[in-house]
């Protein structure tokens, strides 16, 4: 899939607003039309579903097609493709122009550069002006290009921006740049499947192992116990004492004798059926036996214990029982796959067993929980001060801490960034298997008389008969270790107590989130009712001169105030023989100790115009120049007009106003 269409050459593109950079030198010429024709697909398969594109062509110098990144659709992708067709070789390869033009763009989410050989510029230049920008990734393609040099260029440039390499090569001369001929989307692949088949061939051979050890216990359990089988139980034949695993000369599943499903199920418990299974190429002939569970017991007593009940396990597990064992045989081989596990997990102590499975080493502490979201916070020793300073920068964003029972370490905490809910519920089912495993130690100890006591059929509850249970280990002795009991009572307690932890916390966290939420509220009704409270202005001075807008023609006046009528509007008596109300954001007062702050270019103004003095009137306009400070005589501003006009006005003839006002003037004018 990653080697089909434009995927092939461009890899798969992730980001929404992209630069593709098409190299156009001299050795492009006979690998053009293949390049032109990967374009196209990568504008059918993955362009047209992202948001912004553009394209660069560079040679000699580089020309983008669109000024900025250009929104995607029909339009634009198909002016896109007929700019692509268009495209013709050059001469030079001036790689880092069109990167500089790319990085540009402040709205450039990725880079994709294609080209087949070395850039005019040193790669050292190239990657310096890179880590200069802020970080974009630029994904490389090397296009038929055998050159080592280039291809480590590439390769370097991609590493450095975190981006993607990708080699496309079909010409390849140079037998030193096959290490770059694999994608790094298919090297990470091939490398994860690699170390797949590794991992594969471990646990194979852990397998084979695991099945010849438990062989080899097996033959020399028959040489021991000899003499016992020679003597058998009465009613007990010795062949249904064993239960024996031997190599086989057969390299194919085969049943000998009579299958259990063939015979009467009466019959099915005297006979025994040896059969044949293949694991792993390797053949083994198992004699299943209704007392193999008394061979495992004596196993127990001898110095395999523990790898050898694994083995045995692992080997049990692989017998094909629906296949080869009739019903008896099959509910017997369930039950002793269930005696192997729970004897092995049961026969070690428990702080061996809590090394795998506390609190600690399944990270299920409080700590743990909230570890993505701690912030370490120590203090610092200032010696000019003489004194140990802490900083309150995440007081504010993190206002939890949780402090050592030394007292001399805090951490910030963020519970709301954590699943609490699923936290506890992991510890119930901790808090589970450890009574069920506190349940099921104590209840084997007991003998039969004790366990009559408690009229239940399976293990009692611990913690529902505590005192009566520990009475009765110590009338008997204890035989099993007390620190076994306390080491899981303890988790058990822990356990518990981490869940009251996690249930307060986020009880805090709500009381913290709605304190926040009422601050919040407060806030927007105190910004509410500020809204609401009318700014009243006022233009307070009659006769005072002012420029106001007229409706007629929306160019500004010189004129005087007549009267104010209300809050918001005034009647003003305009130079050219207009009276008329006018809204005060339209009045600007003029004359007198009024305001006139350097200009500079770029400001935006009213500026006076008109060819007669009676006829002149205030225009919105863009200061583009202004004079030098050298200058002698009147000293002239170049302004922009809002019809694109130039003008030249000295600087009492400019009033500075806010783009805002600039932009509703010329909304207003007629």
């Amino acid at each position: 899939w990653l080697q089909q269409g434009s995927r092939g050459l461009f890899g798969n593109v992730f980001e929404d607003d992209v630069y593709i950079l098409i190299d156009t030198s001299q050795s492009m010429k006979d690998k053009l039309p293949l390049v032109k024709e990967k374009v196209f697909q990568l504008i059918q398969e993955q362009l047209r579903h992202k948001k912004r594109f553009n394209f660069i062509k560079f040679s000699a110098q580089a020309l983008a097609w669109r000024e900025k990144l250009a929104e995607v659709n029909e339009e634009n992708l198909q002016d896109a493709w007929l700019w692509i067709k268009a495209l013709k070789v050059g001469s030079s390869t001036n790689t880092l122009k069109a990167i500089q033009i790319a990085l540009a763009d402040t709205d450039t989410q990725a880079i994709y550069l294609l080209t087949d050989g070395r850039p005019d510029q040193p790669p050292p230049i190239i990657l310096a002006h890179v880590q200069i920008h802020c970080k974009v990734p630029i994904h490389t393609v090397s296009f038929n290009c055998d050159d080592i040099e280039a291809n480590k260029f590439l390769h370097g440039l991609s590493t450095e921006t975190e981006g993607r390499f990708h080699c496309y090569n079909i010409y390849l001369t140079d037998p030193d740049a096959a290490e770059f001929i694999v994608s790094e989307d298919i090297h990470l692949l091939k490398r994860e499947i690699e170390q797949g088949e590794r991992d594969l061939e471990k646990v194979k051979t852990f397998h084979d192992e695991c099945l010849m050890i438990d062989y080899c216990n097996g033959e020399s359990y028959l040489d021991n116990k000899k003499s016992r089988e020679e003597s058998p139980e009465e009613g007990i034949s010795p062949e249904k004492k064993r239960f024996s695993i031997r190599k086989s000369v057969k390299c194919t599943t085969t049943c000998k004798g009579k299958l259990p499903e063939q015979e009467s199920l009466g019959g099915a418990g005297n006979n025994i059926s040896p059969a044949v299974f293949v694991t792993n190429g390797a053949s083994f002939e198992a004699k299943v036996c209704r007392t193999a569970a008394q061979r495992i017991g004596t196993q127990r007593a001898t110095g395999a214990e523990g790898y050898c009940n694994k083995a045995l396990t692992s080997v049990a597990r692989l017998l094909p029982v629906p296949k080869l064992l009739g019903l008896q045989q099959l509910s017997y081989v369930h039950g002793m796959r269930q005696h192997l596990f729970f004897s092995s997990s049961l026969d070690i102590s428990s702080a061996l067993w809590l090394k795998t499975h506390g609190l600690v080493a399944r990270r299920l502490t409080i700590m743990d929980a909230l570890a993505p979201t701690a912030v370490p916070h120590g203090t610092k020793y200032i010696p000019v001060l003489d004194k140990h300073v802490v900083s309150k920068v995440f007081d504010e964003i993190l206002p939890l801490a949780h402090v050592s029972n030394n007292k001399k370490w805090i951490t910030l905490i963020n519970p709301q960034a954590v699943n609490l809910g699923a936290y506890k519920e992991k510890l119930e089912q901790a808090i589970k298997s450890y009574e069920r495993r506190l349940n099921l130690v104590i209840w084997r100890a007991l003998p039969q008389e004790e366990r009559d006591k408690f009229k239940e059929d399976g293990p009692v509850q611990y913690m529902q008969h505590k005192e009566a249970l520990l009475e009765a280990l110590e009338n008997l002795g204890w035989p099993i270790s007390y620190e076994d009991v306390i080491l899981l009572e303890d988790e058990i307690l822990a356990a518990s107590t981490y869940i009251q932890q996690a249930s307060d916390l986020q009880e805090a966290v709500k009381k913290e989130t709605e304190k926040s939420s009422e601050s919040r509220l407060s806030n927007n009704k105190k910004s509410k009712s500020k809204k609401n409270k009318k700014v009243q202005v006022f233009v307070t001075h009659k006769s005072q001169k002012v420029i106001a807008r007229s409706d007629i023609t929306g160019f500004y006046y010189a004129g005087t105030v007549i009267k104010n009528i209300n809050s918001t509007c005034a009647l003003v008596n305009l130079n050219n023989g207009e009276t008329c109300t006018v809204p005060v954001k339209f009045i600007i007062p003029v004359g007198g100790a009024m305001p006139c702050p350097y200009l500079q270019v770029g400001d935006y103004v009213f500026a006076r115009t008109g060819t007669q003095t009676g006829n002149e009137y205030y225009v919105p306009a863009i200061v583009i120049a202004t004079p030098k400070s050298m200058e002698m005589g009147d000293k002239l501003h170049t302004v922009l007009m809002f019809n694109n006009r130039k003008e030249h006005c000295v600087r009492s003839g400019l009033i500075k106003i806010s783009q805002m006002k600039y932009a509703f003037s010329c909304r207003y004018i007629r």
